[in-house]
């Protein structure tokens, strides 16, 4: 399968993390900072010692990525959803499944009180 993570946090990691281990996966990264990046990744269960190993097949400041997804994920903060959204808008498809998760969604419920 053909998956794009959108975003590079602490979600947008463990998701990179997870679906790249799986070698009939295809996971690419659209993230504002490619070069802080590698395509090799390795995800650490600290309760159990385990690592897993997965390749990054693209690592992107393009949204065109998008469009060789049949999966997206986005995996930005709340606050960013609505600029993402615009940016990745030329690329969406029916055809495509779209999952988001808002990473700091927390944070509004908190500032809220």
């Amino acid at each position: 399968m053909n998956i794009t993570v959108i975003g590079g946090g602490n979600i947008g990691t463990v998701l990179l993390g997870e679906l790249s281990t799986d070698t009939q996966n295809r996971v690419s990264l659209l993230t504002s900072k490619p070069e802080a990046w590698h395509r090799k990744i390795e995800v650490l269960y600290s309760e159990t010692g385990e690592t897993l190993y997965g390749e990054l097949a693209e690592i992107m400041n393009d949204a065109a990525v998008t469009a060789k997804a049949n999966l997206v994920f986005i995996a930005v903060p709340s606050n960013a959803l609505p600029a993402t959204v615009q940016r990745i808008l030329p690329y969406v498809q029916a055809a495509r499944s779209y999952a988001f998760c808002p990473a700091a969604a927390g944070r509004n419920l908190f500032a809220a009180r």
